[in-house]
């Protein structure tokens, strides 16, 4: 990539403009990057003010590589332009030092490697409200859908749901990314707000509405322009996972809005004493567990990967076999599934063969989410496995549970035991039922604190 800074660095050094914000929340600062509070205003987490450089400058991301140069989108259209606060550019503006570099910069982003890279980066592409200058147009063809997610864009995730505290298991890129094994899934930055989509053969939808603090309702007209755009059938079209609070927004905008399946929440410290008799079957499975194996309850770590892809094969094998029987554990749910059922035993396996493919995806990923779990092991097997996230500084979301049957109490042993691992957490997520019976027997069978309620939005 030719671009070089056009700021020599001594004059970068010494200004004290760059890196540093008057609000946390800031469209100028880095895509990706948190912010952090330094004295009276914030700074970008990798800037270290007292010396003024970058603590990664050669990994620096590419709207900090670009700047004093920006990609504004105005009008849905984009264009080079120049940020004129920048005290170097006031001075070089009518210069042929600048001039030359502008038409260097717009050549190589309107040839075949600068478009390849603008299509590859929208996302750093926005609608700035500061002083700039226009240099020139850029025809880019925007891919309605817009970029397809990477394991790599985990930080401008962050970046968004950070924003605002949430109790539903899919405001986390774990449990968005594990799904691309069903779904096109790509998002793209409308009036600076991350909108995510999901696409497969039936259609186009959002598993969770736009992540950003000023939702509003060009923002949401304009994700179901794109969602419309998609869909020929025009009823696919719809906003999943609206939480509670934002129920009263949707609805005053006009919007349909139809419950979903609820979500789990317990004290972490039920599940870990499970006192009373409310709690004795599990407490008679558990006890029976450890009095009648010899097992090895341990971290689950990288090397035993590979093993616990085995037990989830086996796990899917053993269950398609008893198809109207769903055992005790706590499957990924939410109701995602990526076609339709005709009968109940259909439904089954479509869920069945969607939490898989998600767990496949979760296994495969685990050291890059983030993911935290834990493995039993009988006679050097891995019998078990449980893994999952931090939704919050509160909540931790169990994402899968899979044992082998054959050993009683092995469920309700594996379920306790992570979660008394888990001590710097208040409350345990372990997510929907996906509509089964039985599985919502079981999951009220523990006796959550609480059932989160969703919604889905459509247009009316």
């Amino acid at each position: 990539m030719n671009i070089t800074q056009f700021i020599p660095q001594d004059i970068c050094l010494k200004c004290d403009g760059c890196c540093r914000f008057n609000y946390p929340d800031t469209i100028w600062a880095p895509l990706g990057r948190k912010t952090v509070s330094y004295q009276d205003y914030y700074i970008c987490e990798w800037f270290t003010p007292k010396t003024h450089k970058c603590k990664d400058y050669k990994n620096r991301p590419l709207d900090c590589l670009f700047y004093p140069f920006l990609l504004p989108k105005k009008n849905e259209k984009i264009y080079l332009a120049v940020h004129l606060a920048c005290p170097y550019i006031s001075e070089k503006i009518n210069s042929l030092e600048f001039n030359n570099y502008a038409e260097h910069l717009s050549n190589f982003l309107k040839s075949k490697d600068g478009k390849k890279l603008l299509k590859e980066n929208l996302h750093i592409c926005a609608e700035y409200d500061g002083d700039l200058k226009l240099i020139a147009r850029l025809d880019i063809e925007e891919e309605p859908l817009g970029k397809p997610l990477e394991v790599e864009d985990k930080i401008i995730f962050e970046k968004y749901l950070s924003k605002t505290r949430h109790e539903l298991s899919i405001f986390s890129f774990a449990n968005i990314l594990i799904w691309q094994a069903h779904f096109d899934i790509r998002y793209r930055i409308i009036k600076d707000n991350l909108c995510v989509f999901f696409k497969d053969r039936i259609g186009c939808f959002m598993c969770l509405p736009p992540l950003g603090k000023n939702v509003g309702k060009e923002t949401l007209e304009g994700c179901f322009k794109i969602m419309n755009s998609q869909n020929e059938d025009q009823r696919i079209s719809r906003i999943e996972n609206i939480e509670e609070g934002q129920a009263d927004f949707y609805k005053k905008l006009d919007f349909k809005l139809y419950p979903k399946d609820k979500e789990y929440i317990y004290e972490r410290k039920d599940l870990v004493t499970l006192a009373g008799d409310k709690f004795k079957s599990k407490r008679a499975n558990y006890n029976y567990f450890i009095k009648h194996y010899d097992y090895e309850f341990s971290l689950l770590e990288k090397a035993a990967i590979n093993d616990c892809l085995k037990t989830l094969e086996n796990w899917k094998k053993e269950r398609l076999s008893r198809p109207n029987d769903p055992p005790e554990r706590h499957l990924v749910g939410r109701g995602i599934q990526s076609g339709a059922a005709r009968n109940k035993d259909e439904l089954y396996r479509n869920i069945l063969e969607d939490n898989f493919l998600a767990q496949k995806e979760a296994l495969l990923n685990y050291g890059h989410l983030g993911l935290s779990g834990r493995v039993i092991r009988i006679e050097g097997e891995v019998k078990a496995y449980t893994l999952g996230f931090e939704l919050n500084k509160d909540i931790f979301c169990i994402l899968a549970e899979v044992c082998d049957l054959k050993f009683k109490g092995m469920p309700q042993f594996l379920f306790r035991e992570f979660c008394r691992m888990l001590d710097k957490y208040k409350y345990i997520n372990v997510m929907d039922d996906s509509g089964l019976v039985n599985l919502r027997t079981v999951k009220l069978s523990y006796h959550p604190t609480k059932e989160i309620n969703s919604y889905i939005a459509e247009s009316q």
